[in-house]
């Protein structure tokens, strides 16, 4: 066979099999009186177990060391054969990390496709908490409390799609959200929390106070103990400030104030 036969039977091209032929991987075959390379069935069956290694993620590189331990004895594969297993444990688990990435892939894009099916926003948040954002929403006209929801709303989505914050986070504001009793408590304290943008914080410490009071206690009714808050959030590719999440210096105290009475409460349990 001649250079295009064997490509062509090997599912490649002449250019792949003489980059072959100078990495070392393919033996040039002796040249007929006419000058062409003759290629055997045995040069066809390497070429293709050069191809079949290759097209499943080996290197090269390694696929030289798979097929010179072929030719050898047992004791004489030694370090290479080693390096071979090294690389192929490696391609595993790389193909098990790509399977799990897909399939949370796969998982996202249906739940999208039967949200575009129903004319719903797509969201990365759980489908229980933004049917409740979207009841929430539609219940309320007051604009300080409607900023703040989305501001909410906002921020949850962005810890949502970095996936840096834990399950129950969503499942307690979902249920929140579905108790009218808590939903009812949530608006007051969205609008309390609405009326201080743009205070002083200095002319502000009596309702910062007490709001961070209030919130401390809902929260901690609810949620389990934790430590100090450093002040910024985990977006995956990077750490979020508190600023960019509440830019108003008279809210961020109360949410710092709230978290330090959280904290203290933590060490008292």
């Amino acid at each position: 066979m001649r250079i295009g036969e064997v490509a062509r039977a090997a599912g490649t091209t002449p250019r792949a099999v003489r980059h072959y032929h100078r990495l070392g991987l393919l033996a040039e075959p002796a040249r007929r009186s006419n000058g062409y390379r003759d290629y055997a069935l045995a040069d066809l069956a390497r070429l293709m177990r050069i191809r079949w290694l290759a097209d499943n993620g080996i290197p090269l590189g390694s696929v030289a060391a798979i097929l010179s331990t072929e030719s050898r004895n047992a004791e004489q594969r030694g370090t290479d054969s080693t390096d071979v297993r090294e690389d192929l444990r490696a391609l595993v688990s790389a193909c098990e990390h790509d399977l799990e990435q897909l399939t949370r892939k796969h998982d996202r894009l249906t739940r999208m496709l039967g949200a575009a099916e129903q004319d719903s926003a797509l969201t990365a948040l759980p489908d229980e908490l933004s049917a409740a954002f979207d009841r929430l929403r539609a219940e309320t006209t007051d604009e300080v409390e409607l900023a703040t929801l989305e501001r909410e709303r906002d921020f949850l989505e962005v810890l949502a799609i970095s996936g840096n914050a834990p399950d129950e986070l969503f499942e307690w504001f979902g249920q929140m959200l579905d108790s009218p009793d808590r939903v009812r408590d949530y608006r007051l304290i969205m609008r309390r929390w609405g009326r201080l943008k743009g205070r002083s914080v200095d002319d502000a410490t009596t309702e910062i106070d007490s709001l961070a009071h209030d919130l401390a206690v809902r929260l901690g009714n609810e949620l389990p103990p934790f430590g100090g808050f450093t002040g910024t959030f985990d977006t995956g590719a990077t750490d979020l400030a508190l600023e960019d999440v509440i830019p108003d210096a008279a809210q961020r105290a109360a949410v710092f104030r709230a978290v330090e009475l959280l904290a203290e409460r933590g060490k008292e349990l």
